[in-house]
Parts: structure tokens; sequence; C-alpha cells
């Protein structure tokens, strides 16, 4: 039986139809309950909400497979548009430390508008680990800033002899003047 064109475009519309509702699947996010949501497989809380800045809508809008890879999920809102940037675990090796949750403050002020809406999401183990991490000691929290301890205990000796080589060439004053010819 030979099928005509409209059979044929309604196969390839159907097939399509079917296509996209496999991926609405693949992304299936479910806000549980005011602290939980639930991407995929993988359960995040809401560390903070600061000024109510998650909205699930939007966020489904945003979210791509792409930050599945994170422990955390930070969103921002700009001209009424939310940002998604995703950050790693502390000790996550061979992550830049920009990338790291450390850094997230230092976001938040240099690339986020003043006094924007934002919300930070972390996979439960994700959580866990920073608080033990915390609670070993190994974060200095200082006025709210969270950052990372050093772990060597040797002062960094190249910083201050860079400093003090700069600070000569600052306080370097000219030796030598230039003076007019005295035949002119």
């Amino acid at each position: 039986m030979s099928q005509t064109i409209t059979d044929h475009l309604k196969e390839a519309l159907n097939q399509l139809v079917d296509d996209d509702e496999q991926t609405v699947e693949e992304n299936f996010i479910h806000q549980l309950d005011d602290e939980t949501v639930q991407i995929n497989e993988k359960t995040y809380r809401i560390a903070i909400n600061y000024r109510e800045g998650f909205d699930v809508v939007a966020f489904r809008g945003r979210y791509e497979e792409f930050f599945t890879k994170f422990d955390f999920i930070v969103g921002d809102w700009a001209h009424d548009q939310l940002r998604l940037k995703g950050f790693y675990q502390l000790q996550t090796k061979g992550v830049p430390r920009d990338q790291t949750i450390d850094f997230l403050e230092d976001y938040i002020k240099e690339y986020c508008r003043y006094e924007a809406k934002y919300f930070v999401l972390g996979t439960n183990q994700a959580l866990e680990e920073f608080q033990k991490i915390e609670n070993e000691g190994r974060l200095m929290s200082i006025g709210g800033n969270i950052h990372a301890q050093k772990q060597s205990s040797r002062p960094n000796h190249r910083r201050r002899r860079r400093n003090s080589s700069r600070n000569r060439r600052r306080n370097h004053k000219n030796q030598f003047v230039i003076k007019k010819r005295p035949d002119q």
C-alpha cells in the first residue's frame, strides 16, 4: 500500500511530538516542598533563598543538563531574567577556585546586581559534606565571608619579596636631572 505525502507528514509530526515528550521527561523538575527540589533523579535543597529568589517555573525554563555535573546551582535575577551558574564542592580536584562554592560571595558581589534576588541549590550530599568541612575547622568564617584555610603554615615569602620590590620602585626618585645647555 502506498502512502501519500500527507501520511508521511503526519508520521513525521507524531514522531517529533513523541521526541519532545521524551525530552520533557528527561528534565523533570519538581518542587517537593519549600526547601526541596527534585531535578531528574537528584534531590536538591534550597540552601539560600535571598529575597524569595527561587521561582520553580523560571528555573524550569533556564535549567539545562549541563548543570547536572555541579554540586551547587546558583540563580540570580537581573532585568527580570534568571541567570544560572554552577559551583563545585570545595575539595574537587582540578577545578579553578572561581568554580568552587567558597567563591560564592565574590561572585555575588562582582557579577550580580546590588540587592538582587538570588538562590543557592545544593545536592544533599554536597551540603552535608560542606557542613562537615565547616565543622572540622577547615573553613574560617570572618564577618559572614567563608574562606578556605591555607594548608601550609609557612608564610608566602615570594609575595613579601614581590611587594617590597614594588615599594622600592614606587619610592625610587629619578637620579638624573635634565639641564639646559648654557649656549641656548
